[in-house]
């Protein structure tokens, strides 16, 4: 594992200043959520409902320089997203959840945040603990 990927912090070093402060504020308000556990997974950081486990997880974050990537496990039957933010990944692109539709999308603004925010509390809802 390149020494950028061993741990959240030093992933957090390599971004903009300006997303470091909208990642900082999204963090906050997910553990917000109540008993949320978070963890590192390679290169990326996992937030569970409850004690870790692939039916606890339910949003993963994903740093670039410019942007944060977030994936997310819905439940296609009752999923929202009237923004059309979110685009369904493929059948190669199932990394994080064994159940339910994994979607993605990336925020790069302060004002993304609380609709960021409507998407993950979905998540949050159907997952397990």
């Amino acid at each position: 594992m390149p020494e950028d990927y061993q741990s959240w912090q030093k992933m957090l070093a390599g971004i903009d200043e300006n997303l470091k402060d909208i990642v900082k504020d999204i963090e906050v308000r997910v553990i917000g959520l109540g008993g949320v556990k978070s963890k590192l997974i390679g290169r990326y950081y996992g937030y569970y409902k409850g004690s870790p486990s692939t039916k606890s997880l339910f949003v993963v974050f994903l740093l670039t320089k410019k942007a944060l990537r977030i994936r997310i496990r819905v439940d296609r039957n009752t999923f929202k997203d009237p923004k059309k933010w979110t685009g369904a990944a493929t059948i190669f692109d199932l990394w994080f959840f064994k159940q339910g539709q994994e979607q993605e999308f990336e925020i790069t603004n302060r004002d993304q945040i609380d609709y960021a925010m409507e998407l993950i509390q979905q998540s949050y809802e159907v997952s397990s603990t």
